[in-house]
């Protein structure tokens, strides 16, 4: 198909179907339908559903252009600016107030963000200082529409997965939040997983903040550090405990319960990973793993992840987080070719944003293949 100037029409025809393959819980997934009616009730989210759709048809080479005509990636560029003059103008107000239009515009903003911009920093901002902010104004007496709630749980699973990628502060914390029912839909056995993801990733800042504000040659005794190494302990317990309590096979078929299996195991490595960064801690007991349980952390992390990514519609950026970790474990060449291979498929799915989790890790075997050479 042929792409003219201004014929928009034929990229909203076709964002159905793309917001189907993002289930980022059943909820999102089951209310596709009524997600689209809100596209269409608000003008305001017209051109930033051109601008995800153009995107993602570039990319699969379902709508093609000629000559003089515009390429899908300009028409969804041009859309994505569009989008952008008319979002700010309807954020220049003195008195803000919540908004389902703003909510959904910064939101699919930032997910044009990670399918667009490899850096993810522009995704960051979207997330940070764009939905999050949107959601501070909510108030107790707002009503929000079942396709709202699911949205609000989607930006909750990328806001935590973003937190611990970047090991920044997540930018809402549960008891922050005016709509504790949203949670209750998150799905099985994602919410205790999700938990465990915020609880990790707030003690990692803790834990290194700490660290650093202590001077280099004080650290082997401060008391500080002692309470955290127990603390540490205690967490990693209760991620250990997390599988067998939660009755689930170690390698389940349902999509949502494959994930949840994937990012605990990822939390197992990134969770004892943060003590064997600092010399301080080789006089301490702290959470700890084997190359045992390592290589079979990977081994799972791995053969799910690409399951997960053939046969299901979980958003592959999910698996970012979960992948870098196995990434940072392993040393083999073979191994690292694996890791690569799986995360080149997430950019295939369309998240560019790939690129900057491979670029990491290539950076870091580097780094310690250098460390082995100079030792």
């Amino acid at each position: 198909m042929q792409v003219r100037k201004h014929d928009d029409a034929i990229y909203l025809d076709h964002f159905a179907s793309f917001l189907q393959r993002c289930h980022f819980s059943k909820g999102f997934a089951a209310t596709n339908a009524d997600i689209v009616t809100v596209i269409g009730r608000y003008p305001l989210l017209l051109h930033i559903a051109i601008a995800i759709r153009a995107l993602d048809a570039g990319r699969k080479g379902s709508i093609r252009s000629y000559g003089e005509f515009e390429s899908p990636r300009q028409v969804a560029f041009r859309a994505c600016g569009r989008s952008l003059q008319v979002l700010h103008s309807a954020i220049s107000t003195a008195n803000p107030v919540f908004r389902d239009d703003v909510l959904w515009s910064t939101f699919l903003h930032g997910l044009f963000e990670l399918m667009a911009e490899n850096s993810g920093n522009s995704f960051a901002n979207h997330m940070v200082f764009g939905t999050s902010k949107t959601l501070l104004l909510l108030e107790h007496t707002d009503s929000l529409s079942l396709p709202t709630k699911n949205l609000i749980d989607a930006f909750w699973i990328l806001e935590t997965n973003r937190a611990i990628l970047y090991g920044d502060d997540i930018t809402l914390l549960p008891d922050d939040w005016l709509w504790g029912l949203t949670r209750e839909s998150w799905p099985d056995p994602m919410k205790k997983i999700l938990m465990f993801m915020i609880q990790t990733s707030t003690f990692a800042k803790r834990l290194f903040d700490t660290i650093e504000s202590i001077p280099q040659k004080l650290r082997s005794l401060d008391p500080r550090l002692d309470a955290l190494a127990l603390e540490g302990l205690e967490i990693e317990e209760t991620i250990l405990n997390w599988q067998e309590g939660s009755q689930l096979e170690r390698l389940p078929r349902e999509s949502f319960s494959q994930l949840a299996v994937v990012v605990h195991q990822a939390l197992l490595l990134y969770h004892c990973r943060n003590f064997t960064l600092y010399s301080c801690w080789m006089t301490r007991i702290i959470p700890q793993l084997n190359q045992s349980a390592v290589d079979k952390h990977v081994a799972t992390i791995l053969g799910l992840s690409q399951s997960l990514l053939s046969d299901t519609y979980i958003p592959a950026v999910l698996l970012l987080f979960p992948l870098r970790m196995a990434g940072a474990h392993v040393f083999q060449s073979h191994v690292q070719e694996k890791v690569l291979g799986t995360i080149r498929k997430i950019r295939q799915k369309g998240f560019i944003v790939a690129d900057r989790i491979e670029v990491d890790l290539q950076e870091l075997w580097h780094y310690e293949l250098g460390k082995i050479h100079d030792g």
